[in-house]
């Protein structure tokens, strides 16, 4: 959170609290309860020096005794009165601060947390998951075409379609993540406790509940698509901002793969160096732990004298299907001959 938001809270705060300790007193009952007390002893001693009758001492004592419970009582009341009436005061004030600190700390737009609270959120969330030893996955969110839909449509369906995709992350998400709205059209994702199988698992969740989604304005209707970006401590980085610039590069090469891609970071792009698995990873097919499997699959096989390419072996442990194998197979020719080239 920065500072203009802790300095506009701490000032609220204090307008706040100042109201509220302004209660009404009740000090003043407590000499009163002494006096009469003191008056009630004087009428004791008198009735015993006028009329030294039991009888009569035995009333005015059942009568003070009486006069002061009651006033006890009645002096108890008022301040429990005023504890409660204060206590009330209390929330009111905490709920009205916590209020203008959430209201600092979330994009008025979508609802989510805004680009302040996320940037200080990473690294506490880094430095946590260090201390652990557990990873955490960064996943960012592009909005594909929204300059068309405001364009054409209007800046207040674009709205609507930011608001909308908002609400279908934070639903697919766990309880324990946190999302927010970068800016513009991207969203930020931070996924404690999960490596990349799980945030890849997360982000195909995400994809397919934006895939049901469609823009409705007026008459028209319009599906909505999404490029995603993958990163993960600790094997990508250490640092909230290398981690942030990996997730990032494998997001812009998730919209260079086209509409609707997901992309896990699997190293710098280009070189005709890269290997299958990259170009997987690079289209959101599987992870490094998914190709670290079928490479020990492949090994397996041909210990048993069977030849298995690391593809076919995704295949068969069901991470990859064999259209994404080819896929990435034309992806990386593709790209070998233009580095050739």
């Amino acid at each position: 959170m920065g500072q203009n938001s802790r300095e506009d809270a701490t000032a609220a705060k204090g307008s706040a609290g100042s109201g509220a300790v302004a209660t009404p007193s009740s000090s003043f009952l407590e000499p009163l309860v002494l006096g009469v007390l003191l008056l009630l002893v004087v009428l004791v001693i008198l009735s015993l020096v006028i009329t030294p009758t039991p009888t009569v001492i035995l009333v005015v004592t059942l009568i003070a005794a009486l006069g002061l419970g009651g006033l006890l009582v009645g002096v108890r009341g008022v301040r429990r009165g005023e504890l409660r009436a204060a206590e009330k005061r209390a929330n009111e004030v905490e709920n009205q601060l916590q209020q203008i600190q959430e209201q600092a700390l979330t994009d008025s737009l979508t609802g989510l947390w805004n680009t302040r609270h996320l940037r200080d959120q990473l690294p506490r969330e880094l430095s946590r998951v260090k201390r652990h030893q557990i990873p955490m996955s960064l996943l960012i969110l592009d909005v594909d075409h929204l300059k068309e839909v405001n364009d054409r449509l209007g800046h207040a369906a674009g709205d609507t379609l930011l608001r909308d995709v908002g609400k279908l992350i934070k639903e697919a998400l766990r309880v324990s993540d946190i999302v927010g709205r970068w800016g513009g059209d991207e969203f930020l994702a931070l996924l404690p406790e999960a490596g990349k199988a799980d945030a890849l698992a997360v982000a195909k969740r995400v994809r397919f509940r934006v895939e049901q989604y469609r823009l409705r304005v007026g008459s028209e209707t319009r599906a909505v698509e999404v490029s995603m970006g993958i990163a993960s401590h600790p094997v990508d980085g250490e640092e909230a901002e290398d981690l942030f610039g990996k997730a990032d590069a494998a997001m812009y090469l998730a919209k260079k793969r086209g509409g609707s891609h997901i992309s896990v970071y699997a190293g710098p792009v280009g070189g005709k160096g890269k290997r299958l698995g990259e170009y997987l990873m690079e289209l959101g097919v599987s992870t490094a732990e998914q190709l670290e499997e079928a490479l020990r699959y492949t090994l397996e096989a041909t210990k048993r004298g069977e030849e298995m390419a690391v593809g076919q072996a995704l295949v068969k442990l069901g991470y990859a299907s064999a259209g994404e194998v080819e896929q990435a197979l034309k992806l990386q020719a593709q790209e070998r001959g233009t580095t050739a080239s």
